[in-house]
């Protein structure tokens, strides 16, 4: 081979090892950064399960607190219908000892 081609063949070559040097440099970045968002996307489903589990303790008790009133809600309806019973037997009775009075 004569020393033109040799050269202009180890320019090539020094071309494409270039060209694979930068590839491979482009290619490491790249897959560090990668790294960084997956750990970052990995930080952030912490976060969000917290919050859920946070969200889910939350909806637990307000379903607790809606049952508990509910059921104290139920006691005071069946409180007032009590003194409404209780109410109309006192009112039958002073309207009974009225008549008997009326009639003596």
């Amino acid at each position: 081979m004569n020393g033109s081609l040799k050269h202009r063949q180890s320019g090539t070559v020094g071309v494409y090892g270039g060209s694979v040097a930068v590839t491979t440099e482009i290619l490491a970045e790249s897959t560090e950064q990668f790294n960084r968002d997956a750990n970052d996307m990995l930080e952030m489903n912490k976060s969000v399960d917290q919050s859920v589990q946070q969200i889910r303790q939350g909806a637990h008790t307000q379903k607790q607190g809606a049952s508990d009133s509910a059921n104290a809600m139920e006691e005071i309806a069946k409180g007032i219908n009590d003194l409404s019973e209780s109410s109309t037997a006192v009112s039958d009775a002073a309207t009974s000892a009225l008549a008997k009075a009326s009639r003596a």
